[in-house]
């Protein structure tokens, strides 16, 4: 420690000359302009607009001249109260790490702004930072990526200038390299840890594309860049589908002027694309809500697939198409409670935690499991996720998330069953908690159990099926609007209660006449109870839906005429001649 301490005082000299200031300005090229680069992906992390000092440290990283308005006379206390803050044993975020190679970057300028003692502190903690992420070789780790990698990569650049011969630090440059080339090679874990939660994988993404420009990914064989570029693709793809209107994210509270750098000329996504230019190019022009109305097939074809699920991060991106201008969801189930945004169009309608309670027997129930996929399933007509959880009592809960593409149409479910299917649960009541986004408002109809969302227009239609038309009739289901903005979703029932809810975001319909009935369901000439099976007719003008949901067992059984052997099933009604236009079947043995 005492060599690298004493080289960092000794490399003063060297960073006062304007080679070393611009060496990096140079490698970036335009991603340096006024700092960006080093501040990618933060604001979507941390929900909001980068904080002053870090605005100016980034623009020192790139040789730049911080604007008056944030020049920042504190900034060597700001500095030090970070380093502070992140030796203090709290975990370290990705966005910490990012701020750390910033602040690595902009040494050659930051150095005339500190004394010796505060300048050894400085780069004594970075040094730290990395030893301590090479060491605990978790090589799947973002952090890893962005400590072990890169980090040690700015120190080596910091302690050797161009003809250093042979290099002052060469145990700094093997580390970084072979931090590089693991995390790289273990994309089955490596990716899906960057993903998880959806609003950091930007910054995995703007570390391995500062990788490659700052020449890291050079000194790597065939092998190591192919595994680069293959890490850097899957990443690319899952901040495209996460990206959103004006380069907004997915779970993230950033607004569109917080995210300017990512969103730039030459900002992060623009740089994501070469990853996979053929793809990814018409995608983020779709992503961000700039694709030419009426686009053709060719322009079609060109698109990623429209739905993207990780079982391993537990997260999923659903599109009818790549488009801001249409219904699209998120899902993110890798936490106790699922998180979900669903759009109408640019904006969200729904955002945040699905909050559920359960009784059963009167007595107050807790969920005691994480979120494990059941079932997942796409095609040109439906995206289909469904996921599970248990619950004390005996109980597991089964959410369905299906977006019907064409239609322009979304279902949500949860399905409250016992987790042996021969034992009884008895008298269960649920009670769902669904976030309306910001600056929506939601109207609920007096009179009909409907309700519309608001965003200077109507955006969007909610039905609760389970729940009788006419509010004046008795119904064990019911949805409502709490004080709080959330739309409240309750069911009662015994043994198995389904609570569905059915959205439609196509305008066209929303003047029609419409009406929803839950159907009879037989087996066998005998009508089954509601605990076994439920039937749905959804009808909005001259179009019809019907859904259908076994909550006990797999049988041929009638509904609407229908014969089926399913667990789940949905389809287009034709009330013209009684035909079915099947949009997905699900069975208990589906793989």
């Amino acid at each position: 420690m005492h060599e690298i301490a004493l080289n960092w005082l000794e490399q003063r000299a060297v960073w006062g000359q304007a080679d070393a200031r611009k060496r990096i300005k140079e490698a970036l090229g335009p991603a340096s302009r006024s700092g960006m680069a080093y501040r990618w992906g933060v604001a979507v992390a941390t929900g909001s607009r980068c904080e002053d000092w870090l605005q100016v440290v980034s623009r020192l990283a790139c040789d730049s001249k911080p604007s008056k308005a944030r020049s920042c006379d504190t900034l060597v206390e700001d500095i030090q109260a970070w380093l502070e803050r992140i030796r203090s044993g709290s975990l370290l975020s990705l966005a910490d790490a990012t701020v750390s190679n910033a602040v690595a970057a902009a040494i050659p300028t930051l150095h005339k702004r500190l004394c010796d003692e505060e300048l050894e502190s400085v780069c004594k903690s970075l040094y730290t930072l990395h030893q301590e992420s090479i060491e605990r070789s978790d090589a799947s780790d973002p952090l890893y990526l962005l400590l072990g990698a890169e980090l040690g990569w700015h120190l080596h650049l910091l302690l050797n200038s161009e003809d250093s011969r042979p290099p002052l630090s060469p145990k700094l440059t093997q580390n970084s390299q072979r931090a590089m080339a693991q995390w790289c090679q273990h994309l089955d874990d490596s990716v899906p840890r960057a993903v998880e939660g959806g609003n950091q994988v930007r910054l995995v993404l703007a570390s391995l594309i500062r990788c490659k420009k700052l020449g890291l990914v050079h000194g790597l064989d065939a092998e190591q860049k192919a595994s680069w570029k293959a890490a850097g693709a899957k990443v690319a793809h899952w901040v495209m589908a996460l990206s959103g209107y004006r380069g907004l994210s997915a779970f993230s509270e950033a607004d569109a002027n917080a995210v300017q750098d990512d969103s730039a000329v030459d900002g992060l996504l623009d740089q994501a694309i070469k990853f996979d230019r053929e793809q990814l190019a018409n995608a983020k022009i779709s992503a961000v809500g700039k694709a030419p109305k009426g686009a053709g097939l060719s322009w079609e074809v060109s698109l990623p697939e429209s739905m993207l699920h990780d079982p391993v991060s537990k997260l999923s991106v659903m599109m009818p198409q790549w488009t801001a201008r249409r219904s699209r969801m998120h899902v993110d189930y890798h936490a106790e409670q699922v998180r979900w945004e669903l759009f109408g169009g640019k904006h969200p309608m729904l955002s945040g935690s699905i909050e559920s309670s359960l009784t059963i027997e009167d007595k107050v129930q807790r969920s005691i499991g994480s979120w494990q996929e059941v079932c997942e399933y796409s095609d040109d007509d439906v995206h289909y996720l469904e996921v599970e959880q248990d619950w004390t009592g005996g109980a597991v809960l089964q959410r369905q998330f299906m977006l019907i593409r064409e239609d322009r149409c979304v279902f949500f479910s949860d399905a409250i069953l016992p987790k042996d299917p021969d034992e009884s649960l008895g008298e269960i009541r649920y009670h769902c908690r669904l976030p309306v986004a910001e600056l929506n408002t939601v109207e609920v109809d007096q009179e009909i159990r409907e309700f519309v969302f608001v965003k200077g227009n109507r955006r969007a239609m909610g039905i609760p099926l389970a729940a009788t038309e006419w509010k004046m009739g008795p119904s064990l289901f019911d949805l409502s609007l709490s004080s709080d903005q959330h739309l409240v979703l309750t069911g009662a029932g015994r043994d198995r209660v389904y609570v569905p809810l059915w959205f439609d975001f196509s305008q066209r319909r929303f003047s029609r006449k419409r009406t929803w009935r839950q159907l009879t369901v037989a087996d066998q000439l005998k009508i089954l109870d509601h605990s076994q099976a439920v039937g749905y007719r959804v009808q909005m003008g001259s179009e019809q839906w019907l859904v259908y949901r076994s909550l006990y067992g797999q049988r041929t059984r009638t509904v609407l005429g229908k014969h089926l052997m399913a667990d789940f099933y949905c389809a287009r009604f034709d009330a013209g001649d009684g035909s079915f236009e099947e949009l997905i079947t699900v069975d208990d043995n589906d793989e």
